[in-house]
């Protein structure tokens, strides 16, 4: 995973324990959490390709979209 993948999945598990919110079970949205997505270049950028519409996806699959309107992701599961 990317140096800014990893930067952004640790400030969604950080931001999300300030509110008590499970990123891998509860759907939010950037500003749920407090964070800035342009900050990660977008959100769509880190979702699987195909699953939404981005001009730069990263490959890393490390957000799930579960609603379009507004979107909402969660944090997609990885095995390591």
């Amino acid at each position: 995973m990317k140096k800014q993948c990893l930067k952004l999945q640790n400030d969604i598990i950080d931001a999300s324990k300030t509110i008590q919110l499970d990123p891998y079970n509860n759907s939010f949205c950037p500003n749920d959490l407090g964070l800035i997505a342009s900050k990660y270049g977008c959100f769509a950028d880190h979702c699987k390709k195909g699953t939404t519409v981005s001009a730069k996806h990263c490959g890393c699959g490390l957000l799930k979209l579960v609603s379009k309107n507004p979107h909402r992701y969660i944090l997609a599961k990885y095995e390591y």
